[in-house]
Order: structure tokens, then C-alpha cells, then sequence
């Protein structure tokens, strides 16, 4: 019979991964499902005309989620492009046709709100995700 380890007591996990993340990631199909369904429902009144291309705008762990969403849409043939940005500002290609997104977990991010500042200046559409930070007060003033 084999010698018992340690990834065998459940009790392990508690103490390797004391915030839960491994079963948030186990979840992260359900929640990608559950995402996808809001977004399908929702509309957002400030598109006029369907984007032709879109800035996602974040750094670190926010970025993931863009890089994801850029991969599957490389597989898509809708023609929209998406474009990952981790830097201030925003490229010079950005115009009324492109939709920002901007995710800041923690609402920090100087790069992130950088990108909304001029997002803003420029009337480009914004779409907002963020947790407490200047990154909400900064969307909250402007109507975001």
C-alpha cells in the first residue's frame, strides 16, 4: 500500500492556500459562463456605433483577463481587434471607433487611470472595472 503524503490531507490546502485562490481558479469556468451571459444582456447606452476596435487598459494581474478575451477573440472572425495597453496614456490610433477598458483590481493603477484620464479628454467610450481607489472616483465624476 502507499505511503500517505500530505497533498492527500485536505487539511493541506488550508494551510498552503489560506485565501481559497485554488478554488477560485476551479470556479473560473462558471464564472467566465456567468460573465459572458451579463454581457450578452447588457447594453451600453455610450456606444453609438459598434467599436471596430478595443483598448483593454490595465497591468499585472488586471491584464489577465484582457489577454484571455484578446486570445479567444484572435480566434473569432468578427473582425473587431483587441489590443492589450499597459502603459500611460493611450496609443495615437485610439479614436471614436475604439472602446477603452480599463480593469484595476485595486483602483491604484497610475498606468490604468492614465489611460481613462485621456480616454475621457477625448471622448473615447469607457468601460470601467474596479474595486475601491481613485481608479472609482475618478469613473464616478465623469459619469462612468
Amino acid at each position: 500500500m502507499p505511503k500517505s503524503t500530505n497533498l492527500e490531507n485536505p487539511e493541506t490546502y488550508l494551510e498552503l492556500d489560506p485565501s481559497g485562490f485554488g478554488n477560485r481558479l476551479m470556479a473560473l469556468p462558471e464564472s467566465a459562463r456567468v460573465g459572458w451571459k451579463i454581457g450578452d444582456e447588457s447594453t451600453f447606452s455610450m456606444l453609438q456605433d459598434t467599436p471596430w476596435r478595443i483598448l483593454i487598459a490595465g497591468v499585472g494581474g488586471s491584464a489577465i483577463g484582457g489577454e484571455l478575451i484578446k486570445c479567444i477573440a484572435d480566434y473569432e472572425e468578427n473582425g473587431t481587434q483587441i489590443v492589450c495597453w499597459r502603459n500611460f496614456g493611450l496609443p495615437n490610433w485610439v479614436d471614436r471607433h475604439t472602446l477603452v477598458i480599463a480593469i484595476s483590481v485595486s483602483g491604484n493603477t497610475v498606468e490604468t487611470r492614465s489611460a481613462v484620464s485621456e480616454a475621457i479628454s477625448l471622448q473615447i467610450p469607457v468601460l470601467v472595472f474596479t474595486g475601491p481607489g481613485p481608479l472609482r472616483t475618478q469613473a464616478k465624476a465623469a459619469g462612468i
